[in-house]
């Protein structure tokens, strides 16, 4: 837990986030105002550097590469504690990892293993009865190769649901990933009903060519990690280190993603009309991407 014992954390409404511009900050109520003080900045201030409080700070700078807030009181995310994830997935997602795992061994006993990324066609393909009849007719020289028993057909199952359980972070962050990208088809649609507006549709035009840079890096890292998980003997052989790989990829897109939250939010819901609101929308965007895309950097 996050228990502090200077007095300074327990002010109303005290907690910990990231500033605009990246660095951690406590942020705290001073009367009408919300104030925003670096970390560095306080622990240099009340000397709590190499105090109990000064580690707990560590792991709260650590802690907002997970969660947005943390508040005094708050437990350690999970990430820090065993590497399992302190958000939640669905059981779509789960059995879409499954589906793409149990898709693999199929496919490797065809001699064509390939990853599919469609849950659609996962989920689709899965139940084709061709599918189980060939990994039931496979199985043997499945559990030859990795060192297992004829009658280890659990520990095959074991190993498969322990690694499709972490693979589902994956799923669900692509299908945030392109939430993003379908951003682009929303853009598209109001250029078209701010045709006549040529201030508008210029802003239009450069969220448009500044929106290209993220779904590019999305497209990569998720093309990277099929690539990285793309042979199954090798995972269910090494369930650990792929696990270890899959858990840091989950925490980079997490993070990423992170971002996005506030915006995507608003364009949800956003009627694709000639109003204020829409032209805020559009201003709050490219103000998002300039911040964070006008100029390169890595993740």
């Amino acid at each position: 837990m996050f228990e502090f014992a200077h007095q300074a954390f327990r002010a109303p409404d005290a907690r910990f986030l990231l500033g605009s511009d990246g660095q951690p900050c406590l942020a705290l109520k001073l009367g009408e105002l919300d104030a925003q003080v670096p970390l560095t900045a306080f622990i240099k201030e009340f000397e709590l550097a190499g105090t109990p409080d000064g580690a707990l700070l560590e792991l709260v700078v650590s802690g907002l590469k997970f969660v947005k807030v943390i508040r005094p009181g708050d437990s350690i995310p999970r990430e820090i504690l065993d590497g399992t994830a302190s958000w939640s997935v669905s059981d779509e997602h789960r059995e879409t990892a499954r589906g793409r795992l149990t898709l693999q061994l199929y496919g490797f006993l065809g001699g064509q293993e390939r990853v599919l990324a469609d849950p659609i066609e996962i989920l689709q393909m899965v139940d084709d009865p061709g599918v189980q009849t060939r990994i039931q007719s496979g199985l043997g020289s499945i559990l030859a190769r990795l060192g297992l028993g004829p009658d280890q057909g659990r520990e095959l199952d074991a190993r498969l649901d322990r690694f499709a359980r972490d693979l589902a972070y994956l799923v669900a962050l692509r299908e945030r990933a392109g939430a993003v990208a379908r951003l682009m088809d929303k853009v598209a649609t109001l250029r078209r009903v701010y045709r006549r507006d040529r201030t508008v549709d210029e802003e239009l035009i450069r969220v448009n060519n500044l929106l290209q840079k993220p779904i590019n890096r999305f497209n990569k890292f998720f093309a990277e990690a099929d690539a990285n998980t793309g042979e199954i003997l090798a995972i269910l052989a090494n369930v650990d280190q792929y696990l270890a790989y899959v858990r840091e990829q989950r925490d980079t897109a997490h993070l990423q993603l992170m971002k996005w939250d506030e915006i995507l939010v608003a364009w949800e819901g956003l009627v694709p009309d000639i109003s204020s609101a829409t032209e805020a929308a559009i201003r709050r965007l490219y103000q998002f991407l300039a911040q964070n895309f006008l100029t390169e950097s890595s993740w």
